[in-house]
């Protein structure tokens, strides 16, 4: 999510659940993250979000007290902020995807679709066996102390070659995020799975792949 005040003060909502479907309405009415960003900062008459050639007003944290990094962004250098959206990397639209991505979930949860816990906004609601999600953070340990490498049972080789393929031109999906950076090689190794399921020498491929993103700091998280 955004840094705590947020909500209130550029989404004009007061929960964190309302937040997430504010972000998911605003992803459907501007199509894009930045288009997103810019019309809340037309809306509240301010630069909070940095675009490119404009400056971020500093008037707004001042005034309001939110922070330009969330609370353990504070901890870790070079930590770009989700208030950036200039040139070069930027880390603000993977949290809008994922915020409206949030939502489609919560919506198959209140349709009795699934069931699982938000960690750690609802961390009441968890308890014993439960399915979680939650934002990791592997930047924040060492080599040592943490990794991370999909092997061939960590993916539903059914369905999600479907799903990369029937979402790849939505950037407003994870999985259009992850299509958008393979590569043509890799793009096609999924689309072969896709069509003929269970191909050890491109599962392979695919979860190199997979691999690849993820120690790139390139996975948006599905």
């Amino acid at each position: 999510g955004f840094p705590k005040g947020t909500e209130t003060h550029l989404f004009g909502v007061s929960t964190w659940r309302e937040l997430v479907a504010k972000t998911s309405q605003l992803l459907t009415d501007h199509q894009s993250p930045e288009n997103v960003v810019r019309h809340l900062n037309e809306t509240n008459g301010v630069n909070a979000f940095k675009l490119p050639g404009e400056r971020t007003d500093p008037s707004f944290f001042t005034s309001t007290g939110v922070k330009y990094h969330r609370y353990v962004e504070q901890y870790v250098p070079q930590a770009i902020s989700q208030f950036y959206f200039g040139d070069g990397v930027r880390v603000g639209g993977h949290t809008i995807t994922f915020l409206a991505f949030l939502n489609q979930l919560f919506e198959a949860r209140d349709a009795g679709k699934c069931s699982f816990a938000v960690w750690p906004q609802e961390a009441d609601a968890i308890s014993g066996s439960a399915n979680i999600v939650a934002e990791t953070y592997p930047v924040l340990f060492s080599d040592e102390t943490y990794s991370f490498e999909f092997t061939e049972a960590d993916v539903d080789w059914e369905t999600f070659p479907r799903l990369l393929y029937r979402n790849r031109t939505k950037l407003d999906s994870p999985y259009g995020e992850i299509w958008s950076r393979l590569t043509c090689e890799e793009r096609n190794a999924f689309d072969a799975i896709r069509k003929t399921p269970g191909e050890d020498a491109n599962i392979s491929r695919c979860i190199a792949s997979l691999n690849r993103l993820i120690t790139s700091s390139e996975f948006p998280g599905v």
